[in-house]
């Protein structure tokens, strides 16, 4: 395999309002599916612009800062923001709108940096590349349901074009600490979100119930130590060091392909699904052992109804 690739990176993204129910039992930062989904719908968007034979091999998340948005009611508990979306007319009640009953969606701004291994030897026009991806964001690419905002500079001006956030790097040898390191500074500090399933699967060979061993990995244990004195010294440990966290990476399919009532797309087959989740961990990105080593990509296993997203640093 080729030591030479060419990376496209989008920094410091601000998405708004995006939907942090990333799975019936996790909230917070969306899915890996969400991330990968922008960069294929990007990928799609550019070749019907005439860059026919590009396509985004692995897409590295880095995220910035986040902030799950709640409020404090007048018992001041600390609840969720959240909508219901598309709101239904009520014919009974004079014609108002009201929320459906499907579940709420939490909401969530973070601000993220997507590396993208691009798939191609040779641009003609690199400028003109930067601008066609400038002109898609600035037209509605969404993450997870959120708005991309237009991003702050460093000296607190607003930036009118996302230009300025694009950088194509082509032709970086994976062998070079130099180049490697003028792609990742500008994205100090921020955390990679990379995959920690061997955690569950040493657990699993142990005869623990996965999701039994997930819950013990988020945790925070407390144990005490009684000394001759008498004195009682309290100990709080998790069982692995890192910011280990739930995550979503696809889904395990519960029925046959097949054509359903109002599905989206009629050209595609439907599969009832449910999500799949590991664990993974926010690593500060200036510690990756290299770009590889962070990249999520595609993965499905037919025979097992898998469609998921792995990531190098999880193998």
């Amino acid at each position: 395999m080729s030591s030479i690739k060419n990376y496209l990176v989008l920094s410091h993204l601000q998405v708004c309002n995006a939907n942090a129910q990333a799975s019936p039992i996790t909230i917070g930062i969306p899915s890996i599916t969400a991330f990968l989904g922008a960069i294929h719908k990007l990928q799609r968007e550019l070749n019907h612009k005439g860059y026919e034979n590009l396509c985004f091999n692995g897409v590295g998340i880095i995220i910035h800062e986040f902030n799950l948005k709640t409020f404090f009611d007048r018992f001041n508990r600390e609840l969720l923001v959240a909508s219901s979306n598309p709101l239904k007319m009520d014919k009974k009640n004079e014609g108002q709108w009201v929320r459906p009953s499907t579940i709420p969606d939490p909401k969530i701004d973070f601000t993220v940096s997507l590396m993208c291994e691009v798939g191609c030897d040779y641009l003609d026009d690199e400028a003109q590349f930067i601008s066609d991806i400038d002109d898609i964001l600035l037209n509605g690419l969404r993450i997870a349901g959120g708005i991309i905002d237009i991003p702050c500079s460093k000296q607190g001006g607003v930036l009118n074009s996302y230009g300025s956030v694009i950088k194509y790097y082509p032709r970086i040898d994976q062998d070079d600490d130099k180049a490697i390191s003028k792609i990742i500074r500008p994205l100090i500090p921020g955390y990679a979100l990379i995959e920690r399933r061997e955690l569950l699967q040493e657990a699993m060979k142990e005869g623990i119930d996965p999701i039994v061993a997930l819950i013990d990995y988020l945790a925070i244990h407390h144990d005490c130590i009684r000394h001759e004195d008498g004195y009682i010294e309290w100990n709080s440990h998790r069982r692995a060091d890192g910011w280990i966290v739930p995550i979503v990476v696809g889904y395990q399919g519960l029925s046959e392909p097949m054509k359903v009532d109002n599905q989206r797309d009629n050209d595609t087959d439907h599969v009832f699904g449910e999500s799949l989740i590991t664990l993974g961990e926010y690593r500060m990105v200036n510690t990756i052992y290299g770009i590889d080593w962070l990249l999520w990509k595609y993965k499905t296993d037919l025979e097992k109804s898998l469609y998921m997203c792995i990531c190098n640093g999880g193998e």
